[in-house]
């Protein structure tokens, strides 16, 4: 329901419902193909040497031993990989090491082999020879002036006033509105606190795991779990030197990803080794690998106060979130600080972020990248706060809520947004007034996080029964297929179990950004709307042809075609079944997009 009585209210019939999930008999009857499912007549396997060094130089690698082995077919190194990576040089170096290996787990050589025990035999032949280098891994110790460097030429982008000395400080962020000295001059309360976070893997159930292979032509393909095929297309084919359209990346059933499956990891490896060897080759990580060498979300440093008036107004709120985001550049410092005090109307507010480097592997999304960490920090002193004043923790935020035309910490007045009347209903819960046993607890605590569209393509195709298949290019990690069956069900006017939804591969769409940041039933979902439309306007023309009357004179209406207005005349409606069937006669196809 809108929460503004102006906008269209429309009453829904098949949206709303709960229906048995598209995915659903597949995947608890075992019948699913997840990532490690894949397999290809001459495949080989693929193994990784990792580091056992959290910072040390590459001096010498010798696969003298590992290549000698019967059943190798191929070791690659950094040295195989093209020196231009089309922009990707961070995501390269994280799967595998060039002169440095930056944390332990980095990954310095692979192998291909016949079985995947040989493989891993062989991995452990290689020699390579390190020279440890000094390492550190706490964010804080890591902005200290004596900290070792880890990245040496790194400046901090965003901060004017940084030293031109190597840092490990990759970039500066600042948000926030008012005088937040002259607020806290007014605070007749004051709480200030600091808070530390530990780097947080995602734990998925199902490891990474992809099977790659590359034809003699160039042309390769990559069947992989991954939240976004056509990111690990265009990443790939960068990395490798290809076009964009000789890669063809089908996303398989994910065994849970959480922000985890957002990048590459093994992708361009198991490329490289295919394109070495000319057979397909498979890589599986192992549980140890994963926690070892794919990113979790960034361990943090976080110092909160906030300040508020006699009567429980905030007047001030200053936050200052150190995010570290492994080896490389990008942790979620940049939202965890516009997150921080999103919640709230303040008249003063600042929040500044640190993005810093660890010799840790590189940080992934994990949840709404960046803010639980500023909410568990700010929320925390809010509650400090509210009992500091004698005040009810809920009445607290209801009093301070951000609302509609509030300005925001970060920047834009919000629109309409429900926070209070959440916070309001949540009051007028029993749940929040219900008796509770000695030792239990309740709490209240709120929380923000963004939604975007990003770039997404639907193709709806009306099938010549009366059916429709629906393409999305949006890997499903939690329902999503149903509810673009819905969708799409809805505005046609036809049954559920008539629409049937698949993931596309990535030669058979046009681009999608990941499923990530809440926005795949929001985004494909309006593509899928418009899609449907777009073939309700084709069908509505068939209509008009066979009945020789204009376009504009038919209307959809239930499932059907009808005449409309007074010139129209009158025919029988026609069902989509109907005009889906005389395609042929009437120009072919019918599609949406």
């Amino acid at each position: 329901m809108p929460l503004d009585s102006g906008h269209e209210t429309r009453d829904f019939k098949i949206v709303g419902q709960r229906p048995v999930r598209p995915d659903g008999v597949d995947k608890v009857t075992g019948r699913a193909r997840f990532g490690a499912d894949m397999t290809a007549p001459g495949m080989l396997w693929g193994a990784m040497l990792r580091s056992p060094h959290a910072h040390a130089r590459i001096v010498r690698i010798d696969a003298t031993k590992a290549e000698a082995l019967p059943g190798v077919h191929a070791i690659v190194t950094r040295a195989d990989f093209p020196a231009d990576s089309g922009g990707n040089e961070d995501v390269l170096d994280h799967c595998i090491a060039g002169d440095k290996v930056l944390y332990d787990g980095h990954g310095v050589a692979a192998v291909a082999a016949a079985s995947r025990n040989l493989a891993r035999r062989a991995a452990k032949l290689i020699e390579v020879e390190y020279e440890a280098l000094p390492h550190v891994t706490d964010v804080d110790a890591a902005m200290a002036p004596d900290a070792p460097i880890i990245r040496p030429g790194l400046r901090t982008s965003g901060d004017p006033s940084a030293s031109d000395a190597d840092t490990n400080i990759a970039s500066k962020h600042e948000f926030g509105h008012g005088d937040v000295d002259a607020g806290f001059a007014q605070a007749d309360v004051v709480i200030e606190r600091r808070f530390t976070t530990g780097a947080s893997h995602q734990g998925y159930i199902e490891p990474h795991a992809c099977l790659a292979t590359m034809n003699s032509g160039g042309q390769g393909e990559i069947w992989c779990c991954t939240q976004g095929n056509f990111a690990v297309r265009n990443t790939c084919a960068a990395i490798m030197g290809m076009d964009a359209s000789q890669l063809r990346v089908t996303a398989s059933e994910i065994g849970g990803g959480f922000g985890g499956k957002t990048t590459v990891f093994i992708e361009p490896i198991a490329l490289a080794l295919s394109r070495k060897t000319g057979r397909p080759v498979k890589m599986v990580m192992d549980r140890e690998d994963v926690f070892r060498a794919s990113g979790p979300t960034s361990s943090s440093s976080i110092d909160v106060k906030i300040g508020a008036t006699k009567d429980g107004k905030i007047v001030a709120a200053d936050a200052t979130l150190r995010y570290q985001g492994g080896a490389y550049p990008g942790s979620p410092v940049e939202m965890g600080s516009m997150s921080a005090f999103a919640c709230y109307d303040s008249p003063n507010v600042r929040t500044i972020g640190y993005d810093v480097l660890c010799n840790r592997p590189k940080q992934a999304a994990y949840r709404a990248p960046g803010a639980p960490m500023a909410a568990f920090a700010v929320e925390s002193v809010i509650d400090e706060l509210a009992r500091a004043l004698d005040m009810d923790a809920l009445d607290f935020r209801i009093l301070n809520a951000a609302r509609d035309g509030t300005q925001s910490s970060y920047g834009p007045k919000y629109d309409q947004i429900g926070l209070a009347a959440t916070l309001e209903a949540a009051k007028a819960h029993p749940h929040w007034t219900a008796p509770i046993a000695e030792g239990e607890g309740r709490g209240i605590a709120c929380g923000f996080w963004f939604n975007f569209g990003g770039e997404t393509c639907v193709s709806l195709n009306v099938n010549t029964d009366g059916t429709v298949g629906l393409s999305v290019g949006t890997p499903d990690i939690g329902g999503s297929r149903a509810s673009m069956c819905q969708m799409a069900a809805e505005e046609l006017g036809i049954a559920y179990e008539a629409v049937r939804t698949i993931v596309a591969d990535t030669s058979s769409l046009g681009y999608n950004d990941v499923t990530d940041g809440s926005r795949v039933t929001f985004a494909s979902g309006l593509a899928t709307i418009n899609a449907a439309r777009d073939a309700i306007d084709k069908m509505c023309a068939r209509a008009a042809t066979l009945w020789g009357i204009e376009r504009e004179a038919v209307e959809w209406r239930d499932g059907a075609a009808h005449p409309a207005g007074a010139n129209a005349g009158k025919f029988d409606p026609l069902t989509l079944a109907e005009i889906a069937a005389q395609g042929a006669e009437t120009g072919g196809p019918i599609a949406g997009h």
